[in-house]
């Protein structure tokens, strides 16, 4: 049975991950950089999960004094939605314009590559400056 993790392991999880995609990145080849980008997309969608859940606890809280922002039709599509995900996440916490461009760009770079086996062998050069200390 899967068990929620705390949130001192999900912050642990998530910087393994991101070090994984360092590494993946660094050692080059097209394969290890397709799977960088596939789990940096991963750690980008976890993160606007968790996001996105904190944003329905406090609307369960406050909606009986306030009307609920987040209904039940709406919240399934949000949670089925990255991009829907996205939207809500750069509204409610402010996030950058071009953050949200550079995930909507990250995943649907990872949808043609996860889904459809395709790759833009120049990416491997973007990846590693973005993740360039």
């Amino acid at each position: 049975m899967l068990q929620d993790t705390g949130e001192l392991d999900q912050f642990r999880i998530t910087v393994q991950h991101l070090e994984s995609c360092r590494e993946l990145i660094l050692e080059a080849g097209e394969a290890r950089c397709r799977a960088a980008l596939i789990l940096l997309d991963h750690v980008s969608e976890v993160i606007l999960y968790r996001i996105i859940n904190q944003e329905y606890e406090r609307d369960d809280m406050f909606r009986k004094v306030i009307p609920e922002k987040y209904p039940p039709k709406l919240r399934r599509q949000i949670r089925h939605s990255f991009r829907s995900k996205l939207e809500v996440v750069t509204k409610t916490h402010k996030l950058p314009v071009i953050v949200s461009n550079a995930l909507i760009i990250l995943h649907n770079y990872r949808n043609a590559t996860y889904h459809h086996d395709k790759h833009n062998p120049g990416s491997k050069r973007s990846l590693e400056r973005l993740l360039k200390d």
